[in-house]
């Protein structure tokens, strides 16, 4: 039987793609729909996975500023 293993930001959608900036914004939007009412999602969910990628958007800027300072 194949084991169940954690999807990763980087892998379906190419996450390594959008600039940090895009990656906030889509958090943001990710944000917004807990407090929509027609939402159906889990708010829970909804929560966990904006802080997923904004904590990429926050690596990818810190990488960011790295590779300027050198």
């Amino acid at each position: 039987m194949p084991k169940v293993e954690k999807g990763r930001l980087s892998g379906l959608w190419g996450m390594h793609s959008y600039t940090s900036k895009e990656l906030d914004d889509w958090a943001d939007e990710i944000e917004a729909q807990v407090t929509d009412p027609t939402n159906q999602d889990d708010p829970k969910w909804l929560r966990r996975w904006a802080g997923r990628i904004r904590r990429l958007a926050q690596r990818k800027e810190k990488a960011r500023e790295h590779k300027t300072r050198q």
